[in-house]
């Protein structure tokens, strides 16, 4: 059974109507522990390179909202996977936006889920089973993993992108000697399933 840890949330959110909305959401989970709430994309930048300079707890989970003040969310996604040490940060697009275009960005920017507004509850408790999964995959496997290299894991089915660019179930043949990094990601299966409405 996966150990469901408790959860630190940042919320990007300019609006405070959403962002109000967003927080009631996310106090029906008794597993996040505490949310953080920045009003542009400066702030949320400046929150984690902080933390990240005093060696303090990130947040487990960040949902960024895409049209925001200051630094737009596409700039902060693109700042976050540019910075070394909180690159593989999972984050959440939560957006009025359903435009082709603007998912296909985020996706291509390593988000795990696109989401609409309103947030959902049971939506965000399936998205924070699913870091939970691969964080549990991860601890199991980092001592016996011999590989210094990133591997995709698919964040819906944990499938896992081998070298010849296919997607494949978890496989103990990654187990060598040296760290492997899992870098949250999405297989063409689970993009035609849960993203098929937008990409039509």
């Amino acid at each position: 059974m996966n150990e469901k840890r408790e959860c630190k949330v940042l919320l990007v959110e300019d609006n405070p109507d959403h962002a109000l909305i967003a927080k009631m959401t996310l106090k029906k989970l008794d597993r996040i522990s505490k949310v953080d709430h920045v009003v542009d994309g400066q702030k949320a930048l400046n929150y984690l390179f902080d933390l990240d300079s005093s060696a303090k707890v990130l947040p487990n989970l960040t949902i960024l909202d895409l049209n925001l003040p200051e630094v737009n969310g596409f700039e902060v996604l693109k700042e976050i996977r540019n910075h070394e040490n909180i690159s593989q940060l999972p984050v959440v697009v939560l957006t009025t936006s359903e435009h082709e275009s603007d998912v296909s960005k985020a996706i291509n920017l390593g988000v795990i889920e696109y989401l609409i507004k309103p947030l959902d509850h049971e939506k965000l408790s399936e998205i924070l089973d699913s870091i939970d999964r691969v964080k549990n995959l991860k601890n199991k496997s980092l001592e016996e993993l011999n590989c210094k290299r990133i591997i995709s894991i698919c964040c819906h089915c944990q499938k896992i992108r081998n070298q010849k660019g296919l997607w494949e179930l978890f496989d103990k043949k990654y187990s060598d000697d040296i760290k492997v990094e899992f870098s949250h990601s999405v297989c063409p299966e689970c993009l035609e399933k849960h993203y098929k409405n937008h990409l039509n």
